[in-house]
């Protein structure tokens, strides 16, 4: 890979923070000529550890959501000159056939993305639904993961209200989205959630966990969806309550979140942001360390540590804590 950044003559290389050690450690061994911008996808304690690590040998970092941005300078010791925000964007062409829905009954909610209860909170969607049972709802679960038999059994009791669709392509999502009225997304960390923008592209109105500085960016609270604490199942089941009861605020809502979309979402405009930014790095007189091994390629002492060694159990109620502040 170095040889052929070498030979292709590429003047900037993007380093996606946290990927394999070895990926990123390509970063310290880059030719002396070569920008390196380093893009930080989510807010956890071993991604900010990352960034850290490879910190001296980038030019300049890009967070997905101002919360990333924040905390790369007051934690991760990134210049505010050189940090800055591009959100991620989607392809709104496959969104574009998608018309103001006709609510019907049962109001169709839809869970979206992988099945993994450390960070997306999917042991909470049964927890949820259980508080609504005199509302006509039906939940639809799309993904998979390796918590996805666990999952299953913990809605056992939802029978007829709840239906698994396995994994989805990504080219079908913009079709599934269209048939459905909320997003239910309960995440206790994200770095940005992209599911959300494409919810709200396609008119299905987010609820989802309030994340600083990241949820509470990308969804407007009572205008484009709804925020619930990290963990507060009754807030969650009080956001789908309102906006069923109150048919009127789901079409406010959507139409606001489709029309955010276009204005702050799209593929054209993070494109722009990205060479503005490849351009201001380029103009730079910045240095950055040369790579610690002269005599070749090393991997560099990226992440990992202490941090494995904690419970999954006491990692969540860790992390509920943490990303509720």
């Amino acid at each position: 890979m170095l040889a052929h950044v070498e030979k292709q003559s590429f003047n900037t290389v993007f380093v996606n923070i946290l990927t394999a050690n070895q990926d990123m450690s390509l970063a310290a061994y880059l030719p002396p000529a070569v920008r390196r911008i380093g893009i930080v996808h989510n807010i956890t304690p071993g991604t900010y550890s990352a960034a850290k690590a490879l910190r001296p040998y980038l030019h300049a970092a890009v967070g997905v959501s101002p919360r990333i941005e924040e905390d790369l300078v007051a934690k991760c010791g990134f210049s505010a000159e050189s940090t800055t925000t591009i959100p991620n964007a989607i392809d709104l062409v496959p969104y574009a056939q998608i018309v103001p829905k006709k609510y019907s009954s049962p109001l169709r909610l839809l869970s979206l993305g992988r099945i993994i209860d450390i960070d997306k909170g999917v042991f909470w969607l049964p927890e949820i639904l259980n508080q609504l049972f005199d509302l006509p709802l039906h939940l639809t679960i799309a993904g998979e993961g390796a918590d996805l038999p666990e999952l299953k059994n913990r809605c056992a009791s939802l029978a007829g209200r709840v239906t698994f669709l396995g994994r989805v392509a990504p080219e079908a999502v913009p079709e599934l989205i269209a048939a459905h009225d909320m997003l239910l997304m309960p995440s206790r960390f994200e770095g940005f959630g992209f599911t959300l923008i494409e919810a709200m592209a396609g008119r299905c109105v987010p609820i989802a966990s309030r994340i600083r500085g990241v949820t509470d960016f990308v969804v407007q609270q009572e205008r484009t969806g709804l925020l619930f604490p990290i963990g507060d199942t009754r807030a969650a089941a009080a956001a789908i309550r309102k906006l069923t009861v109150q048919r009127s605020l789901l079409t406010a809502y959507a139409d606001a979140g489709c029309a955010d979309v276009h204005a702050r979402f799209s593929t054209d405009q993070m494109a722009k942001s990205y060479l503005d930014v490849m351009h201001k790095t380029l103009a730079s007189t910045k240095e950055v360390a040369p790579p610690p091994n002269k005599a070749g390629f090393e991997v560099l002492p990226i992440g990992g540590g202490w941090r494995k060694f904690i419970p999954n159990s006491l990692k969540n109620s860790l992390r509920t804590w943490m990303y509720r502040r």
